[in-house]
Formats: C-alpha cells, sequence, structure tokens
C-alpha cells in the first residue's frame, strides 16, 4: 500500500549530493517524499524561474513551500522534533547566509559523498519520480 506523502523535499536533479542527501532524509523522516526541481518546476516552483529554483532545496507541504535554510526548521518540525524547529526557527538569520553559502560552493563540498553514491542518487531519482521512501528503511550504499 502507497501512503501519501505529508511533505515533498525538491531537490536538483542534476546535483548527486543534493539527490543523496533528499533520500537519506526520506529514508529517516516519516511522510516525507523526494523529487527533483525539474520534475516539479512547472507546478509548485514556477514563480521561482528555473535559476533561482535550482539554488536551494524546497520543502511541499499544503498550503505552503518553504526554500533554502527555511527547509531547515520545517523539515525538524515533520520528524517530531518540535524544540529543535523552534530553535531552527530562531536561528534563521544565522541559518540562511550559511545556506546560501553551502549551495554556491556545493560542488567542492560534494566529494564527500563517494562519486558512486552520488550517480546511484541521482539515477534512483531521475527513474522513480517522487520517491516516499520507509522511515528509517536500511539503505543500498547510496
Amino acid at each position: 500500500m502507497t501512503r501519501k506523502p505529508l511533505a515533498t523535499l525538491l531537490v536538483d536533479g542534476q546535483c548527486g549530493v543534493c539527490c543523496w542527501g533528499g533520500i537519506h532524509l526520506a529514508a529517516r523522516i516519516d511522510g516525507l517524499a523526494v523529487a527533483t526541481i525539474q520534475q516539479r518546476l512547472q507546478r509548485e516552483l514556477a514563480a521561482l524561474g528555473q535559476r533561482r529554483a535550482l539554488a536551494s532545496w524546497h520543502l511541499v507541504e499544503p498550503g505552503r513551500i518553504a526554500s533554502g535554510a527555511d527547509v531547515v526548521p520545517a523539515l525538524l518540525e515533520l520528524a517530531g522534533h518540535s524544540g529543535g524547529a523552534a530553535l531552527g526557527r530562531a536561528l534563521l538569520p544565522l541559518l540562511r547566509p550559511a545556506y546560501r553559502s553551502l549551495a554556491a560552493t556545493r560542488t567542492l563540498w560534494a566529494r564527500a559523498v563517494p562519486a558512486d553514491r552520488r550517480t546511484a542518487a541521482r539515477a534512483r531519482l531521475a527513474a522513480q519520480g517522487p520517491l516516499l521512501v520507509a522511515a528509517r528503511a536500511r539503505l543500498p550504499n547510496q
């Protein structure tokens, strides 16, 4: 039986580390699906335009879209960590510039994830479309 996701994390489908991270978060947060920005650009993110949409992650929930660093407290809330979410919201003035720096240099720090895992994650999302992973599922090395 397929469950309907509570939220969908949108990641850049050309960024292997983004896909890899999204899949791993979906495996750990019940009700979180992951899809590529490219798959959803014309729907939820059309108002942002392609360049701005691809610059950060987005969390799509019924009636709201969080982008960039604002995804952090939203994911914490979804994961049941309300205290962490409150702290994340309080720290958003610091998190936003830090997130922008990380996103702008992702090709440099992405090397921390082996290339074969980044490639497998990109392929998995491209082949399957929106992916809802069972929370706490044991994932293959991707």
